[in-house]
């Protein structure tokens, strides 16, 4: 008897940043913004493990049950978020997502240190620079921090393009 497989389950850290990097992220504001990104991917099938933002970026622990909407969920997320708090006074500030997103395969053994992580953003951000930050997760993932890359979309795929 042939025995089909076919559970699949990604699960991604993703980071995103505002234009420019500026700090228009509003931490007293910021909850709208989270509960919206959540519905966002909630709404596309996708279970958002933790979320949180920190002046000029997000972080998002997230589910995606088919990694060929990967780049269309998290586009779709960034574009409704973007379009709505620049028409948001408690936004006033901000001018939208830089392009691009970083993601990260993450294992499911990690789910709660990644999760503690996300949340305690204000803690880790009086310690550390979000740049910093940005080194030590490029490092744990397997990139070289002080090499420039230029990141785009590929096909429906993210990725990291070195310069040659």
């Amino acid at each position: 008897m042939l025995e089909v497989m076919g559970r699949i389950r990604h699960l991604y850290h993703l980071i995103f940043v505002t234009k420019g990097r500026k700090m228009t992220i509003p931490t007293t504001g910021k909850g709208l913004m989270l509960e919206r990104m959540t519905r966002i991917f909630t709404g596309k099938g996708c279970r958002v493990h933790a979320a949180n933002a920190f002046l000029n970026h997000v972080h998002v622990l997230v589910e995606i049950p088919n990694s060929g909407d990967f780049s269309k969920i998290v586009n779709k997320v960034k574009g409704a978020t973007g379009t709505v708090y620049q028409k948001t006074p408690e936004y006033a500030d901000f001018s939208g997502w830089a392009a691009g997103f970083d993601s990260f395969s993450v294992s499911f053994s990690d789910l709660h240190r990644l999760r503690r992580h996300i949340e305690e953003q204000h803690t880790i951000h009086q310690e550390i620079s979000f740049e910093e930050e940005y080194g030590q997760l490029l490092e744990e993932n397997g990139f070289d921090p002080h090499q420039n890359v230029r990141a785009g979309i590929l096909h429906g795929t993210f990725f990291r393009e070195y310069p040659p």
